[in-house]
């Protein structure tokens, strides 16, 4: 066993435990305490008691939809599962969870349905979507942010992971593929890519696509 390997073991031991059930507790290694936090705590707490008072759920309901929030937090694509071209499936906390990825039942969508007219399970579900809605797209944009395509050495190269953005369909929903080629333009740089995606090959231009950078490349693309 490496060295980061031992560490991350340990790290695994100290700070998750598994109940009866089978579940997964995880202490995330941060302080309790107000001081320490800051303005964060403050800001976190605020937030939550104007969801309480606008929202008026019950316990049970607001505890419910912290655990899907949760879940769809758990659910984001991080990075490559490997740097095997063939592989087109994403790293997410999940997978370190419960060893697969969390999925939800179908349900209409109701993002746009008064409230009024929801049962309060509705209601509950139309909080969710809302919030999945507004996060997934904020942040698929900060996956595209990590490359900008101004310069040679941002371009993407072959074999990238990549999410593929269609405008008709929600982020739940977007194709996973790997770059196969990129074609230059005038300039010598390049916007558009051929995607190798599970059902076969298509061709997107970069702003349709979001790149699933590997922890390396992510630190490279942060320092620069």
């Amino acid at each position: 066993m490496s060295k980061e390997d031992s560490i991350c073991e340990n790290l695994f031991i100290k700070t998750t435990t598994r109940d009866n059930d089978g579940r997964f507790s995880v202490r995330i290694p941060l302080s309790e305490s107000a001081d320490q936090l800051g303005d964060s705590y403050s800001q976190a707490e605020s937030r939550f008691l104007a969801l309480e008072r606008n929202a008026n759920l019950t316990y049970e309901e607001f505890s419910t939809i912290l655990a899907q929030i949760e879940a769809v937090l758990n659910s984001r694509p991080m990075y490559p599962l490997s740097a095997d071209p063939a592989d087109l499936l994403p790293l997410s906390p999940s997978l370190f969870l419960i060893g697969r990825p969390l999925t939800a039942p179908a349900c209409p969508g109701l993002t746009t349905t008064a409230s009024h007219r929801l049962s309060r399970y509705d209601r509950v579900e139309q909080m969710r979507q809302q919030f999945w809605q507004r996060w997934s797209k904020e942040y698929i944009a900060e996956l595209q942010t990590r490359t900008k395509w101004k310069t040679r050495r941002e371009e993407l190269v072959p074999n990238t992971l990549v999410l593929i953005k269609e405008d008709n369909l929600p982020p739940l929903k977007w194709r996973l593929g790997r770059i196969l080629h990129t074609f230059p333009g005038k300039d010598g740089l390049s916007r558009v890519a051929d995607i190798k995606t599970a059902t076969g090959t298509v061709r997107r231009a970069f702003s349709k696509i979001c790149p699933l950078l590997s922890q390396e490349e992510e630190k490279t693309t942060s320092s620069q």
